[in-house]
């Protein structure tokens, strides 16, 4: 027996201020463990002035390839004119998730590829981006134990670099440098570890903002995170865009101070109030977070290899 997973998202996520409210998630669909097809679209969304879109659709697919010999999964997710802020606005947003688990290789996993992911007119605060993709490394080591094969031996350098982390610098704003304390801390492959599919946002210009390989400070409206791809094993997950809106301190958890050198994971990701400078300057009107395209994608045998 095989089990599907397949799960795609067009835009979700909270806004914990001015007021506290879900942002209801829009355009989402899963596949059932079954396989099959499942596909869902909103229209003309707009959330409080704060975010909307002329369209999102997202599509999940899971098949058996008879020729092949292959179980596939497929996701898509793609936002249409999407405008957060007036700060954060593309005219589409598209991300692909493939899986293809061949039985007969007797492998454990599935493998996991992004396809055809792309921004049209992407802009970060008024800045043109130009994302330059990644796609050959993840193609080359499409499941978790390749990736962490390769990471822990010869090519450890080559695939730091694809870290979302990879680019931070000390003295860059708080949250970011207690992760970047925190990645290079890291000697092995986290269980947990955070991509991005992009190698340079191509900007040709960074007016008011910072770039850190694929994550943008804003100063006064937030962080943006671009193309995240989570590494899991027997499952991936992709995150277009993620933006965290406002000025929370995420260094500090229910009154405990984060520490690099006694965690086993890493710090939430936060918001500083400007870029480099000081929390007493002004702040953000709005705190929250949202992904825009996501999809996860996996499938396992049951029962599982002994």
């Amino acid at each position: 027996m095989y089990l599907y997973h397949a799960e795609a998202l067009g835009l979700g996520g909270q806004i914990t201020r001015p007021f506290k409210k879900v942002l209801e998630s829009q355009a989402a669909t899963s596949l059932p463990m079954s396989g099959g097809y499942g596909r869902s679209r909103t229209e003309n969304f707009d959330f409080e002035q704060i975010v909307s879109f002329d369209a999102a659709y997202t599509e999940v697919i899971g098949s058996y390839d008879e020729v092949q010999g292959a179980y596939t999964t497929q996701v898509a997710t793609t936002v249409e004119n999407l405008n957060i802020m007036n700060m954060v606005t593309a005219d589409k947003v598209v991300g692909r998730i493939a899986s293809t688990h061949i039985l007969t290789q007797n492998k454990d996993e599935a493998s996991i590829i992004p396809v055809g992911c792309f921004f049209e007119n992407l802009r970060i605060a008024g800045n043109p981006a130009y994302p330059v993709f990644d796609f050959d490394t993840f193609t080359r080591l499409s499941t978790f134990g390749e990736f962490k094969t390769a990471f822990e031996g010869r090519e450890n350098a080559a695939l730091r670099e694809r870290m979302l982390w990879s680019q931070l610098k000390p003295g860059c704003p708080p949250p970011l440098n207690n992760m970047h304390s925190w990645f290079q801390s890291q000697k092995s492959m986290p269980s947990v570890a955070v991509t991005s599919l992009v190698k340079d946002l191509g900007f040709k210009q960074k007016a008011g903002i910072d770039v850190y390989g694929p994550v943008v400070v804003v100063p006064n409206f937030g962080i943006v995170y671009v193309c995240e791809f989570i590494l899991v094993h027997h499952q991936r997950r992709l995150n277009m865009l993620r933006v965290s809106l406002g000025a929370n301190n995420p260094s500090t958890i229910q009154g405990q101070t984060w520490s690099a050198h006694s965690a086993k994971t890493a710090p939430l990701s936060g918001v500083p109030s400007v870029s480099g400078g000081s929390t007493t300057n002004t702040i953000a009107s709005v705190d929250g977070e949202m992904i825009v395209g996501a999809g996860s994608a996996n499938g396992s045998t049951y029962p599982p290899p002994g």
